[in-house]
């Protein structure tokens, strides 16, 4: 950043030549020069709890890919204060209810997931309830303590399960499928694979054999979470837009000096983080600052005050998350993130806890339209007066349907929206009685699956009709109210047929999801059925009922069940079939 000489009775220019004298000016630019490209980012471990040695809190662990790629060679955590977590030969069950699907059997080596969580945590991880997981293209997931003390590994056969190993940050890692749970084949102790830089998968047990939890391992893993994430910057400009911390180191950990006065001295501090332009074009905020639109950038902290970026001046300014060596946090810097800007002393240098970004008009109006950019060398030429624009919103989606699709999952279908750029599609979440958006799609598509929903439990669907006006969504009101839940397919009988003396073989069709299966027996259609067998494998198809009487006619229905919170959850019965022994 700019140095400025205190104002005494010396010329500037005497105090330009001791500072080139003294090497203050960088040759690279007098607010200080980025050490090269920014490095990719390999693990983050953070948290509010967290103690560690990174960020301005001291409350983050970060390793660059190239630190955990010695990690894995090395085996040990220790050396980057993850503690003791390094564990080997864990075996982990999975099922993938999508595309072709299967049962999964793998073995991993890598990092303990509640070891690092107790190191980093100390005294707090009693205290601690959930940690979050997010990879490196922002899928995650959120997991309680209390779900994993329900966690299971399936052997091949096995549908009653073991106690799982707690769940793995795996670096190592090596994978058998196998298309039914029967028939599979674990992998031999000491055969996980190193798996290449930026692959590393988040992996946990099941709750049962058909927890389709492959589904959510995460791949390209990179940051782990204790507790809850709180979101870290907006912006006016676009309100759905919000940056969190571990976004900004996915975008890469660079460092660059920057120099300001004190009473002491010349200060200088070693920064983590990412130049402010490259963060506006990550944020797609870029596109607000044309090359010759008077445009500036207001960066506001969480107390309400900002400064005031001229666009020209961007490429001098740095998002820092922390330090690259031992300088001992401001007191004004509470947040995580602070920008470090063009100025004199430390406080006109700094904007502490940073909040929001916004793109304005000189007059401080916030930009929610991208300008257009007049020609350089040509005057802009007077427009002719016109009529304001009509903004309309779209209408509401008609004819929005919800249908069970599967064991967990429900089919949406609604009326295509003259106009319309695409759609929102909001369930009813109960905990927080709010409508809540779970995918938003486009004008061609009209329909959706909700998946991994809970079997017999009803969900409560509406949508939403948009339309891109100006930068801004126009969204239409809320459509009527539906609801479906998903279920069991019904049972099927395919073939009655005898079996030595007194005995009917009874075959049925596999429903998707099943634990298991009811067969009931009546000696009239319309009779009383009483249940006469219990299967309790999903994939078992076939039984035979014994001590019958020759002569006599037998009816029968199959139905199937799944096992939810610890109770039965049913499809619907069979067709009923009969036989004559």
């Amino acid at each position: 950043m700019r140095i400025y000489a205190k104002r005494r009775n010396i010329s500037i220019a005497v105090i330009l030549v001791v500072l080139l004298l003294t090497g203050l000016f960088d040759t690279q630019g007098i607010y200080g020069a980025e050490s090269g490209g920014g490095q990719k980012l390999g693990l983050l471990v953070t948290g509010k709890t967290v103690k560690g040695s990174d960020g301005f809190q001291k409350n983050m662990i970060v390793l660059t890919e190239e630190e955990l790629e010695t990690l894995k060679d090395d085996r040990n955590p220790n050396a980057y204060g993850l503690g003791d977590s390094w564990v080997e030969n864990q075996f982990f069950s999975s099922y993938d209810n999508h595309g072709e699907g299967g049962f999964h059997y793998s073995i991993v080596n890598g990092l303990d997931v509640k070891k690092v969580l107790q190191e980093v945590n100390g005294s707090d991880f009693s205290n601690l309830k959930t940690f979050s997981i997010y990879s490196a293209d922002s899928y995650s997931t959120k997991l309680s303590f209390e779900q994993l003390e329900h966690m299971k590994y399936f052997a091949p056969g096995d549908t009653t399960g073991t106690v799982s190993p707690s769940p793995v940050i795996a670096l190592y890692k090596t994978t058998i499928g196998a298309e039914d749970e029967f028939s599979g084949t674990v992998p031999e102790t000491g055969t996980a694979e190193k798996l290449a830089a930026g692959e590393e998968t988040f992996v946990y047990g099941q709750q049962h054999v058909r927890d389709d939890n492959n589904c959510h391992f995460i791949k390209m893993t990179n940051t782990l979470i204790a507790g809850d994430l709180v979101t870290l910057i907006k912006t006016n400009n676009d309100r759905y837009k919000t940056v969190r911390l571990h976004e900004i180191l996915n975008w890469g950990i660079f460092e660059k000096d920057y120099t300001f006065q004190s009473e002491e001295g010349n200060v200088t501090h070693r920064l983590k983080g990412i130049p402010l332009k490259l963060m506006l074009e990550k944020m797609d905020l870029i596109k607000y600052m044309p090359d010759y639109a008077d445009t500036e950038v207001r960066l506001i902290s969480e107390d309400g005050t900002f400064k005031t970026i001229e666009k020209e001046r961007v490429e001098e300014c740095f998002v820092a998350w922390g330090y690259a060596d031992d300088t001992v946090t401001p007191e004004k810097q509470t947040g995580e993130v602070a920008v470090y800007v063009p100025g004199t002393t430390q406080d006109e240098s700094i904007v502490y806890n940073l909040n929001r970004i916004n793109i304005t008009d000189p007059e401080g109006n916030v930009l929610t339209a991208v300008p257009e950019n007049p020609e350089p060398d040509k005057p802009t030429p007077t427009p002719e007066p016109s009529p304001a624009p009509v903004v309309t919103t779209p209408a509401a989606p008609a004819s929005v349907k919800a249908v069970k699709h599967s064991y967990n999952s429900v089919k949406l279908t609604w009326s295509r929206v003259a106009g319309a750029d695409g759609y929102r599609i909001y369930r009813y979440d109960s905990k927080t009685k709010n409508w809540k958006l779970v995918k938003k799609v486009g004008a061609s598509t009209v329909s959706m699956t909700d998946r991994g929903l809970v079997t017999n439990k009803k969900y409560r669907y509406k949508v939403r009709s948009f339309k891109n006006v100006e930068g801004r969504e126009r969204i239409s009101a809320y459509s009527k109210e539906t609801a479906a839940a998903p279920k069991l397919n019904k049972g099927k009988i395919r073939k009655l047929s005898k079996r030595g003396k007194g005995a009917v073989k009874i075959r049925w069709t596999r429903v998707s999801g099943s634990r298991g299966y009811q067969i009931y027996r009546a000696q009239k259609k319309s009779g009383k059925y009483k249940r006469v067998k219990t299967i309790r494998r999903g994939a078992q198809t076939s039984c035979i009922n014994k001590k019958l009487k020759r002569g006599k006619t037998y009816y029968y229905k199959v139905r199937a069940y799944r096992i939810i919170n610890g109770k039965k959850a049913y499809g619907s019965f069979s067709a009923v079939k009969k036989i004559r022994r």
